[in-house]
């Protein structure tokens, strides 16, 4: 049966077909190393030069002896709890770092995403396999064309060959895919930065709320001490016609009323110290917290102020959401790669025979060597749009990281604030305290002398120690707000003496770099 020869005119025109097809891809190929863009660029540094309008807070009022000066030259140390000045505080943190869940997990993530770019950036390197087989086969003669359907043939058939593929990338698919995931190695260091930030500042918080709550406590008792005695002097007046009735109801419903609020305490300080436990890694049965008094903290001076220019470098979520940013900027790259003509070398060598023992003669060699071209041609618009997709990841990026830049200028603005009005109200608080315990003190003057009565006495005492509560209260606040400050400015990890994370860095911008 003679072969078919194809007419000219219609070999001509399939001829003009591809050269219409091809030409486009080998115009492609051209501009193929200038395909996968955009090229990376971090955000600017914002211009703002202060974090809220009006006069910057320089020092604070003077509150219980110390008043805080803002240093925008000022260093954040990486332990700068310790400048609180508690050795148990410094132990529990130390702890929490070695034993967090929750830091273990980031740090596993991490090893993860490293483990994700040394795998994308193999792809620089050409594949080599080794395979090998053996199987036994029958054939009839259909399968080679032979119409006799008597014809059949059995035989083994041992193959091993090493096969070399290599994609170049021409329109820098494997760039742009290796670039996205050193940035998503940045994105996980940020995160674990950002988890252990918060794990110390928890850890301090969970401290003070501790201590705070156990003062409120002991003062509590203390007035519902003297109010007991009030109400036991009520009715010892009511019996013998010294006080009328309303007054022992009086005294009842101010014990009472006090009492009322010890459980709630009580509540707060198991939940703090549960917590306490979580952030150790360790079951609340299983963990007993330090005693704790705010008396135990030192109260810190001074206070380092980033300027806005630098907090952006900083600060671990707004590191954490650049790098997303770059994710997703990589991500358009590889979409837009994936529009261009790929190709492909490869080579093949291996031995075949049907025995053992001979594959390895001379005769039984085979070999191929080769490329392919793959041009995308028709996808029913799911190239493009999937770029569209990514363009639009990076919009949605972009304006994440616009918002955490936008949070943090309000947090750090809002700390420094409550800095001012802490100050403020403790010094009030402490004005308070002074004259409750001055007339307590001028009380019992007169009670010793008879000038007053126990009751006078006992009700002085109590004001005397409700102050000393409201105290407290503002102590608690100066301190967790100190706190705030340390963890709004990004808590001086890059002060470290431990510079692993550095290593990581200069890791991944290599990657990037090759």
């Amino acid at each position: 049966m003679s072969a078919a020869v194809m007419p000219p005119r219609q070999s001509h025109r399939i001829a003009a077909t591809l050269a219409t097809k091809l030409i486009p891809a080998v115009l492609g190929l051209g501009l193929a190393a200038c395909a996968a863009r955009p090229n990376w660029k971090a955000p600017a540094s914002p211009a703002a030069t202060a974090y809220r309008r009006g006069p910057q807070p320089r020092t604070t009022a003077v509150a219980g002896g110390i008043s805080q000066t803002f240093r925008t030259d000022g260093q954040i140390a990486a332990d700068w709890y310790r400048l609180l000045g508690s050795d148990s505080l410094d132990r529990l943190v130390d702890q929490a770092l070695t034993g967090s869940p929750t830091l273990a997990a980031a740090q596993a993530r991490l090893e993860a995403a490293g483990h994700e770019l040394d795998a994308a950036s193999g792809a620089r390197y050409p594949g080599v396999d080794i395979a090998a087989g053996a199987s036994r086969n029958h054939a009839n003669g259909a399968q080679i064309g032979i119409s006799n359907p008597l014809f059949t043939n059995v035989f083994d058939l041992y193959t091993a060959n090493v096969s070399v593929h290599y994609a170049l990338d021409l329109a820098g698919r494997q760039t742009r895919a290796i670039e996205e995931s050193a940035a998503r190695v940045d994105y996980a260091r940020d995160r674990l930065l950002g988890a252990r930030l918060t794990l110390v500042d928890n850890v301090v918080i969970a401290a003070l709320t501790i201590g705070a709550i156990d003062d409120e406590i002991a003062a509590t008792r203390r007035i519902v001490a003297t109010e007991r005695n009030a109400l036991e002097v009520a009715r010892n007046r009511e019996r013998l016609g010294a006080a009328q009735h309303i007054d022992v109801l009086r005294a009842r419903s101010t014990l009472a009323s006090t009492e009322a609020s010890l459980p709630d305490l009580v509540k707060a300080l198991t939940a703090a110290r549960s917590r306490l436990a979580v952030l150790e890694g360790k079951t609340p049965q299983d963990f007993e917290a330090p005693a704790f008094s705010l008396a135990d903290f030192t109260l810190p001076g001074q206070l380092p102020v980033s300027l806005p220019s630098s907090l952006v470098h900083q600060r671990p979520d707004i590191l954490a959401a650049e790098a997303n940013l770059h994710v997703a900027s990589a991500a358009v790259g590889v979409a837009t790669a994936d529009l261009y003509p790929q190709i492909t070398l490869s080579a093949n060598f291996g031995q075949q025979g049907n025995a053992a023992g001979s594959m390895f003669d001379s005769p039984a060699t085979v070999w191929s060597i080769g490329g392919s071209l793959l041009y995308p041609l028709f996808h029913g618009h799911e190239l493009r749009n999937r770029r569209a997709a990514a363009v639009s990841r990076f919009d949605a990026a972009y304006a994440d990281y616009r918002q955490a830049v936008l949070a943090a200028f309000a947090q750090v603005g809002n700390v420094l604030a409550a800095l001012e009005q802490d100050a403020r109200a403790l010094r009030a608080r402490d004005a308070a305290l002074r004259s409750a315990h001055a007339g307590y003190t001028i009380v019992a003057v007169q009670y010793r002398a008879g000038a007053a009565d126990y009751t006078d006495l006992l009700s002085s005492e109590s004001a005397w120690q409700s102050a000393l509560v409201a105290q407290l209260r503002a102590r608690a606040d100066r301190l967790q707000d100190t706190v705030a400050l340390y963890q709004a400015l990004g808590g001086g990890w890059w002060n470290a003496a431990d510079q692993a994370h550095d290593s990581t860095t200069a890791a991944v911008h290599a990657a990037q770099q090759e």
